[in-house]
């Protein structure tokens, strides 16, 4: 039941960014931190970091709560913002989530949050879900996960039809199957900065099809690590 709620739910997360978009693929999700780019987050952190560490389950830990200043990429529409709520969100686990949201809770008030594409062992700044300005605490009390949805098949794995390739924010994907692949590719990124992912917002790019050998460019802003791929026959 979790994974069909989380199905819908991350249609309102996940921004497709049609023809003009762009990836780049770690050669293995579970183990490597998101490669980066040279297109960087514009980003000012307006109040010191407070380093910690709060678990809200066995597996997912917050910490590095901050005033977060500059463009909003949550929903897509990277409006200019200043002096909202953030955090880090980390996995230790070994298990790869689709979809989560969660609050934590300071003296001056309570705050949510919600990411997708939170994979084992990364690490993802995530943004404030209604642009709340950070109080003068950043020490948290609490928190809860409120939802934890798992991928109905797990990501990665399409190394051997596709190479991927970057190059100045664009993308340059390869069909290196030995075969005709004229199904829909789908190629989910995210924003990246030098800690890790950066927004809980996951990005996708539609290729439809690509012949033996071909290789097809997509170009994105937003391009930081792919966290998955996946082909349709």
């Amino acid at each position: 039941m979790i994974k069909k709620i989380v199905l819908i739910i991350i249609g309102a997360v996940i921004v497709i960014a049609g023809c003009a978009a762009a990836v780049i693929l770690p050669e293995k999700l579970k183990k490597e931190q998101p490669q980066e780019t040279e297109t960087k987050t514009e980003a000012a952190v307006t109040q010191e970091k407070q380093e910690f560490e709060f678990n809200l389950t066995p597996d997912l830990a917050v910490s590095d709560m901050f005033a977060y200043s500059g463009k909003y990429v949550e929903d897509g529409s990277d409006e200019e913002v200043e002096g909202i709520a953030a955090v880090k969100i980390k996995n230790t686990g070994k298990t790869d989530y689709q979809y989560i949201e969660f609050t934590v809770a300071t003296a001056d008030g309570k705050y949510s949050f919600a990411a997708s594409s939170v994979h084992a062992g990364t690490v993802t700044t995530v943004l404030d879900k209604s642009k709340t300005a950070l109080g003068k605490s950043t020490k948290v009390i609490e928190g809860e996960c409120a939802l934890k949805g798992e991928y109905e098949k797990a990501p990665g794995g399409y190394e051997d039809k596709f190479a991927v390739f970057l190059s100045d924010g664009t993308l340059n994907i390869k069909n290196v199957s030995g075969k005709d692949l004229p199904g829909k590719i789908t190629v989910y990124y995210k924003n990246a900065d030098e800690s890790g992912y950066f927004g809980g917002i996951t990005y996708r790019a539609t290729i439809n099809g690509l012949g033996a050998d071909e290789i097809q460019q997509r170009f994105s802003e937003h391009l930081g690590a792919v966290v998955n791929i996946t082909y349709e026959e």
